[in-house]
């Protein structure tokens, strides 16, 4: 479960206990979406003409963190829990790193983000295959960051 998810150059599995919801990284392939060109609406003509002169740009992308804090007590689980708040609870950007994107040097800086809504906690589940381990499942919303 090492080296899937970064967060500040920490791996996210062994300091959070944080593993993967299946799909988590589906918001991070995502394309950012155009801004709106520029444009004149002349009433005396059909359709509109847009400025196509220069580059387009881009909006920032959401993304959802989803997955589960896997761990073995409820003390160990509010330590993580609390730690993995923490690092993305606090001012500036964080930069969150997908480990199977390593080979892509686009993304080898990583993703600048911050949290943009209170994480959602869904349950705490044992997990039956992995004896003595539990695991809490939760979502959060994070805000790319272009620029800063």
């Amino acid at each position: 479960m090492t080296g899937k998810y970064f967060l500040n150059g920490l791996d996210m599995y062994t300091q959070y206990g944080f593993v993967p919801a299946p799909g988590c990284s589906d918001d991070f392939l995502r394309f950012r979406q155009p801004k709106e060109r520029p444009f004149n609406d002349w009433p005396e003509y059909s359709g509109k003409e847009y400025d196509t002169s220069d580059n387009p740009v881009y909006n920032d992308r959401v993304f959802t963190l989803r997955g589960h804090i896997v761990v073995s007590t409820e003390s160990e689980f509010w330590t993580k829990w609390n730690a993995l708040f923490t690092a993305f609870d606090k001012p500036g950007t964080q930069t969150v790193r997908v480990g199977e994107f390593s080979g892509d040097t686009t993304q080898a800086s990583g993703f600048k983000v911050f949290m943009l809504e209170q994480p959602e906690i869904k349950r705490w589940t044992r997990l039956k295959d992995y004896p003595g381990k539990r695991a809490v499942e939760f979502t959060l919303k994070l805000q790319e960051v272009q620029n800063g």
